[in-house]
C-alpha cells in the first residue's frame, strides 16, 4: 500500500495516528512514518498484508451503522492475523532445524 492509501485507509475508519498504531500493533512513529514516507517500503510485509485485508473490510461495509462492533469484527482479524503470523514463524523455525 502506498502511504496515500494507508492515511485513507485509518480516516476511513476515522481513528487517529494513535488508535491506528494500536490496532496494528505498532507504534504511533511508524504508522506516521508509512503515513509520510515516499514509498511504503517501511512496512514489513505482514503488517502489509494485514492493511490489504483492512482495506478490503472497509470496503465491503461502506455504510457500518455499529462502528464498536465493526472495531471488534477488525481487532479479531488483527488477533487472528498475528497468531498465523506467529504460527508460520514456529513453524518456519521447526522445519529449518529439521532440515
Amino acid at each position: 500500500m502506498t502511504p496515500k492509501q494507508i492515511r485513507e485507509l485509518r480516516t476511513k475508519l476515522n481513528f487517529t495516528v494513535a488508535a491506528f498504531a494500536t490496532l496494528l500493533g505498532v507504534s504511533t512513529s511508524a504508522v506516521s512514518r508509512w503515513e509520510r514516507s515516499k514509498d511504503a517500503a517501511t512496512v514489513d510485509p505482514g503488517t502489509a498484508q494485514l492493511l490489504i485485508v483492512l482495506a478490503s473490510c472497509v470496503e465491503t461495509k461502506k455504510n457500518v451503522k455499529d462502528r464498536t462492533k465493526f472495531v471488534e469484527e477488525l481487532h479479531h482479524i488483527v488477533t487472528i492475523h498475528g497468531r498465523l503470523r506467529g504460527l508460520h514463524l514456529i513453524l518456519s523455525d521447526h522445519f529449518a532445524d529439521a532440515a
